[in-house]
């Protein structure tokens, strides 16, 4: 990968993934629960592999966002 490359040349650096809270627990349509459980399981094993390189791979998980769409 390009950016590891460029990440392990720099000295180090970190890779921030964004899935959802919905990949580790809650109700979520089927296609979205998955999808952000992938988020998830790529992002550990990267974690582990990078780490040597002082790259950091680190998962955000968000809930519900405070919108008024979501209010109602």
């Amino acid at each position: 990968m390009l950016v590891v490359a460029q990440l392990a040349g720099a000295g180090g650096g970190s890779i921030v993934t964004v899935g959802s809270k919905t990949a580790v627990m809650g109700a979520a349509p089927v296609a979205h629960a998955i999808s952000k459980a992938a988020v998830v399981r790529i992002t550990e094993p990267l974690a582990e592999e990078l780490r040597p390189r002082r790259i950091r791979v680190n998962a955000v998980l968000p809930s519900l966002l405070d919108t008024p769409a979501n209010r109602t």
